[in-house]
């Protein structure tokens, strides 16, 4: 393993306390959702969204990442009815979303 080499600065940099900051919400800002074949019956798959946290009164955001995964998404689609509804929702999207692609090429 290599050693760390510090290389001093020659102004050093500092930055001025500040009042607490609050951050109640998320930013999404990565949505992965991988599927397995249908003769796969697992219960597999992987879903990942990937946030920051979020000021929603300011817009600000923290630039701390964070995720939420799960390598059992077709377990979550038939256990979690808002998980379900939102894999429905995807599966509609394609064609729209497919037409849409298509028409800002023209």
């Amino acid at each position: 393993m290599p050693e760390t080499i510090v290389i001093p600065l020659d102004q050093p940099v500092q930055i001025p306390s500040s009042p607490a900051k609050q951050f109640e919400a998320m930013w999404i800002t990565q949505v992965l959702v991988r599927t397995l074949l249908p003769t796969d019956q697992s219960g597999g798959g992987l879903v990942t969204i990937e946030y920051v946290p979020m000021n929603a009164t300011t817009g600000e955001v923290l630039p701390q990442p964070a995720s939420i995964s799960s390598d059992r998404l077709m377990q979550a689609v038939s256990e979690v009815p808002e998980v379900a509804q939102a894999m429905g929702a995807i599966l509609l999207a394609i064609t729209p979303l497919k037409n849409w692609i298509a028409s800002q090429s023209e």
